[in-house]
């Protein structure tokens, strides 16, 4: 067994010198040539210093700890780190699709009563609500046709209707027939009854 004092490497009885260890400048643990196991950083003559095989051998992170009443420290060397596995790519969410007016309009106009509309904007908890008060006993109904005539009216992921076109009146003509064939309905029906 021979010893090279300038590399601090032993060569064993075969002739085959060990291969020569580095400091990892990402995580600092002792490890040879090439890629850290730990860390992933590039390891070599370059990127790390050099490290004797005694060093080697020395845990490479060392605890100390004071806590006696007479002042002795106690030193604890602490395991080497952990791996970390590699980054797992996360699949990109496919985007909802973009929600257009004058299916929300219609679905509002005719069905709003029921919260039509909230379902078609992707937002069932309030298609729910507005379908157990029956449009919010029809003040909602209303609020929200209003909303959406005007182009307030957003979809679950707060973007606007696609296809609003604030100079039309038709979607305006087509409420107030539908009101007031809706009204011309209770009257006459109010009249039968009475």
């Amino acid at each position: 067994m021979t010893s090279n004092a300038a590399s601090g490497t032993t060569v064993g009885a075969g002739g085959s010198a060990p291969a020569e260890l580095y400091r990892c400048p990402g995580c600092g643990a002792v490890v040879p040539a090439g890629i850290c196991p730990w860390c992933r950083s590039e390891v070599g003559p370059i990127h790390g210093d050099a490290v004797s095989q005694v060093e080697a051998a020395a845990p490479h992170i060392n605890i100390t700890i004071n806590n006696d009443a007479v002042g002795a420290a106690t030193t604890v060397a602490a395991a080497p780190p952990v791996p970390v596995p590699a980054p797992v790519p996360v699949p990109a969410a496919r985007p909802t699709p973009v929600k257009k007016f004058w299916p929300a309009f219609l679905w509002a106009l005719l069905f709003g009563m029921l919260g039509a509309d909230r379902f078609y904007l992707r937002q069932p908890g309030l298609g729910l609500l507005k379908l157990f008060t029956y449009g919010g006993f029809t003040i909602w109904w209303l609020y929200d046709l209003f909303q959406i005539l005007t182009g307030r009216m957003r979809d679950r992921e707060g973007r606007e209707l696609v296809g609003y076109n604030p100079s039309s009146k038709l979607p305006w003509i087509l409420s107030a027939l539908w009101l007031g064939y809706i009204l011309m309905v209770m009257v006459l029906g109010m009249s039968v009854q009475g």
